[in-house]
């Protein structure tokens, strides 16, 4: 009778700790979606620069304060800079080929391409991985 009371005590403290803990990370998971929510309804305002002054002939650039959605990435705001000023990107989000017909394989070696910085730092992620935070500076250069 004594085990029994004692497993009976001993399976009420486990669900009770289960319970307990259980509705922590509910609550955790929780708040860290309602944060994600807000995040993504919140604007951003972002300088983008496209500087491909190294392209000689081919060369293109141009700048503007982007407001996007947040949660964007490096990605979304040269897509949309490219979008406003006609430029076509080629390559995957993850690595860009070309901005502008300037890129990869312009002058006849793969040796050039695009870079980004984002507040004067180059980033250990890809565009389409960096997130940006409101007052971003992102400059795309052209490395030749």
């Amino acid at each position: 009778m004594k085990g029994l009371k004692k497993l009976v005590c001993l399976v009420a403290a486990v669900a009770f700790a289960t319970a307990v803990f259980g509705c922590g990370k509910a609550e955790t998971k929780k708040e860290a979606e309602t944060t994600q929510a807000i995040n993504v309804a919140e604007q951003v305002s972002v300088k983008v620069t496209i500087d491909g002054s190294k392209g000689e002939d081919k060369a293109i650039s141009c700048e503007e304060t982007l407001e996007l959605q947040g949660g964007s990435t490096v990605y979304d705001a040269l897509a949309a800079l490219c979008d406003k000023n006609g430029f076509e990107i080629t390559g995957e989000p993850s690595y860009i080929k070309t901005i502008g017909g300037l890129g990869e394989g312009s002058f006849g070696s793969t040796a050039c391409g695009w870079m980004f910085t984002v507040n004067g730092n180059y980033s250990t992620d890809t565009a389409d991985v960096c997130q940006l935070n409101d007052g971003d500076d992102i400059v795309w250069t052209f490395m030749k």
